[in-house]
């Protein structure tokens, strides 16, 4: 992170708390895993999904913007395809930050998470990016076959959507 940056988000509302996780996704975590850090957000994501096991895509889509991930929404969906798109602030000032700035932890985590949601073998990948105007598309290719590794945790994460909240 430079210092134009760093002045960006610490003035800017929607930023400013996204401060450290930005510090330490897009520097100190690329400097640690070196060549092999796409592999390994790709899979921390994966492991993440596991760990927050979600019950649908609108639970994928708060989720993301609960934990300062960006604004998900699901673009395309065919029978084995789903298509979503990642924008948002933060997905516009890393992208002006590092046009080659890494989504896999994203891609993994979606990946992950649709995987439990459809019980199908599934992977994704970030198919295009739009620099200029901020977004992230991800695919998410699944097989017809179940997944290998059934880890399923006891219980789903339960994510508290914005009409619930204002009605408690």
């Amino acid at each position: 992170m430079n210092s134009k940056t760093y002045e960006q988000m610490l003035n800017d509302p929607e930023l400013s708390h996204l401060l450290g996780q930005t510090l330490l996704r897009d520097d100190l975590l690329t400097e640690i895993l070196g060549d092999e850090a796409h592999e390994i957000l790709y899979w921390a994501g994966k492991r993440l999904g596991r760990n927050y096991r979600l019950k649908s895509v609108d639970d994928i889509i708060n989720f993301f913007a609960q934990f300062g991930f960006g604004n998900l929404a699901l673009t395309k969906e065919s029978k084995n395809q789903m298509d979503f798109e990642i924008t948002g602030e933060i997905i516009k000032t890393r992208l002006s930050n590092d046009a080659d700035a890494d989504f896999q932890l994203e891609c993994g985590l979606i990946a992950q998470l649709v995987e439990f949601i459809s019980n199908k073998q599934s992977e994704a990948e970030n198919i295009k990016r739009n620099i200029k105007k901020g977004i992230i598309t991800i695919r998410v290719s699944s097989s017809d076959e179940q997944p290998i590794d059934a880890i399923i945790p006891d219980d789903f994460f339960e994510i508290k959507h914005a009409d619930a909240a204002d009605t408690e």
